[in-house]
């Protein structure tokens, strides 16, 4: 999708190639190309606000550590479930686990 746009930017004027490096190309934007984005700023600024939102609701800038661990204990649960069903005891174990966790995030 980059190239096939990048090149229909090219052939219209709003972007061109600075540089090569090898099949690599370096392009930058033309000044037909700043006063096409002057002339849409408000739908820029709006397709850059969504792709802000969305990286918040997907978790941009999570910490490995964080992301391992989520990782770690959802693995653990389903390896858990695999094993066969649980008891009531073993229910209300892994319930107070999950709720001690909880409880733990929210108080940092």
């Amino acid at each position: 999708m980059v190239y096939p746009t990048l090149t229909m930017l090219e052939e219209e004027g709003f972007a061109t190639v600075s540089a090569t490096d090898g099949a690599k190309k370096l392009y930058a934007i033309t000044e037909a190309g700043q006063e096409e984005l002057k002339a849409h700023k408000a739908l820029v600024d709006a397709i850059f606000a969504r792709i802000e939102k969305v990286g918040t609701a997907f978790g941009r800038g999570r910490s490995p550590q964080i992301m391992r661990a989520m990782h770690n204990f959802k693995l653990s649960l389903k390896l858990r479930f695999g094993q066969g069903d649980l008891t009531k005891e073993q229910v209300s174990k892994i319930a107070e686990i999950i709720d001690a966790a909880a409880k733990g995030i929210e108080s940092i």
